[in-house]
């Protein structure tokens, strides 16, 4: 991973840009456009399958009873959840509206029985939901991506950091450069061809991270365990 800080790269920005000296674009003006564009790159390495540098994990206890639990302030995708109560580990298969009286009716529910779905509070954030409301004691455990921490102009406390996959920062530094030379209305085509280069890179590396992996088929329905009572639907998962 590359941990580079975001005034170092308001530093490589300016220098590549010609404007060292200058002040036609502020510091504070670059370094927005660097946190936009850092933005608009995670999003770019997580769907070329980079969860697995920025994958975290969270757990939470049930509560009898309870079944919204509020996920972590960072979340941003679900990768897995499972529930868990001791030795035995059952993951989670999401559940749908239609499905939840089918669910309620389940008079002694077991952490088998459970199933999940998320939703959105404007409260509380983004939240999980658990059918059958939990009746018994059980632990959840979900592994998720995080959103990229949005920061404000002034480093003053503590330096602005990203972590990247290695070698793509420069995507953000081309980005940002071109808006430079853009508003000063200079040619931005040279770093717009770079940009797109590393692109390249960045797609052409999403099916080649784990050779070992062979393809397979995968249940892309999730019937919930016969729940839904319908035919089970597959999609062919290329290697890696």
């Amino acid at each position: 991973m590359d941990r580079v800080t975001r005034s170092a790269l308001v530093e490589q920005v300016r220098s590549m840009a010609g404007m060292e000296n200058s002040t036609f674009i502020e510091d504070a003006h670059i370094a927005v456009w660097i946190d936009n564009a850092a933005r608009r790159l995670y999003n770019k390495l997580i769907a070329a399958r980079g969860q697995e540098y920025y994958r975290r994990e969270e757990s939470f206890s049930l509560e009898k009873g309870t079944k919204l639990y509020t996920l972590s302030a960072d979340f941003m995708q679900l990768l897995a959840v499972y529930v868990h109560d001791g030795p035995t580990h059952v993951p989670l298969a999401a559940f749908e509206m239609a499905e939840v009286a089918r669910l309620l009716n389940i008079a002694s529910p077991q952490i088998r029985d459970y199933r999940y779905r998320l939703t959105y509070s404007p409260l509380w954030g983004d939240q999980i939901e658990i059918y059958p409301p939990p009746a018994c004691e059980a632990v959840i455990t979900y592994h998720y991506i995080p959103t990229l921490d949005a920061h404000d102009a002034d480093e003053t406390e503590q330096p602005v950091a990203y972590n990247f996959i290695s070698g793509f920062a420069q995507w953000v530094i081309y980005d940002v450069v071109a808006l430079c030379l853009l508003k000063e209305e200079s040619d931005p085509s040279m770093y717009m061809q770079l940009k797109a280069q590393l692109e390249r890179d960045i797609d052409s590396m999403a099916p080649h991270r784990d050779t070992q992996s062979a393809g397979r088929v995968l249940d892309v329905r999730g019937d919930l365990g016969g729940l839904s009572g319908g035919a089970d639907l597959y999609a062919w998962r290329p290697r890696g």
